[in-house]
């Protein structure tokens, strides 16, 4: 019984259970983390030695965090694949902006639609990435956050004219060191919860739902578009800095799209 004893005394210390006698109940001992620990008992030359225990998290009786109910954050919420701009809809955007005098917003759009970039590497982009002394790139290069591979896309010239103007109300262009500068702090970079609100503002001025676009619908709109009018995945690929052809197709979901095509040509 001495052997028993201590292994009882070592497996309450271990777990932090209270009392034996106030807690155990129908053969299990509930610990304080809301554990229901299992002993099982052999007997051996009439000595009753605890060899084990075994863990059963009870999620009926889990504490919920907050001591609230928290709704799920998706609920009543549009998820899934963000949509990407046609055409007709990017030039909607572009005339709204610039007719509002928004000339940081037109180049933070334009921008986004060249690079392809993902929201956290868009933000950071500094004016020596995509401007010489005195003029701007013709093509930018950055290095991605997530892969640490380097990313070269093009800037076209109705991006470049946007640029300009943007850097020349900033200043020296050379003196600061981002692209888009925080208004809140002096020396960080607008923030990506800033720019995704940017993005619902102009798919809402624009006419569109801005559950079904948001900051991936800037960085699919141009690649979708090659991928519909050449078929080169491997562009795509290029262009994104994925680094398997089956996540290009994936993202952008070619060969949904393509199955319902057909599918919609099918009449019964």
């Amino acid at each position: 019984m001495a052997v028993g004893c201590a292994c009882i005394g070592s497996l309450r210390t271990k777990l932090k259970l209270g009392s034996r006698g106030s807690q155990e109940r129908d053969g299990k001992t509930p610990c304080r983390a809301m554990h229901w620990v299992s002993v099982a008992s052999v007997e051996g030359r009439g000595a009753g030695i605890w060899c084990g225990a075994s863990f059963d998290l009870n999620h009926n009786q889990m504490a919920k965090p907050g001591g609230s109910n928290v709704p799920p954050w998706n609920k009543g919420r549009k998820v899934g694949q963000k949509r990407a701009l046609r055409p007709p809809e990017v030039w909607l955007i572009r005339d709204r902006l610039r007719a509002e005098g928004r000339v940081r917003d037109l180049a933070l759009f334009n921008l986004a639609l060249d690079s392809k970039l993902p929201a956290r590497d868009l933000v950071c982009l500094q004016v020596s990435d995509v401007w010489y002394p005195r003029r701007v790139r013709q093509r930018g290069r950055v290095v991605l956050q997530r892969t640490g591979k380097p990313l070269q896309f093009e800037i076209t010239t109705e991006t470049k004219a946007a640029i300009t103007e943007w850097l020349s109300l900033l200043g020296s262009p050379m003196r600061q060191k981002y692209l888009f500068p925080s208004r809140v702090h002096s020396r960080s970079h607008l923030s990506g919860r800033q720019y995704s609100r940017l993005v619902c503002d102009w798919v809402e001025g624009a006419g569109l739902d801005p559950d079904v676009y948001g900051t991936q619908s800037l960085r699919r709109t141009k690649v979708l578009l090659i991928v519909q009018t050449t078929g080169n995945l491997k562009a795509a690929q290029l262009l994104l800095g994925h680094t398997k052809i089956e996540s290009i197709a994936r993202y952008l979901e070619t060969e949904l799209n393509a199955a319902l095509k057909i599918s919609e040509k099918m009449e019964l």
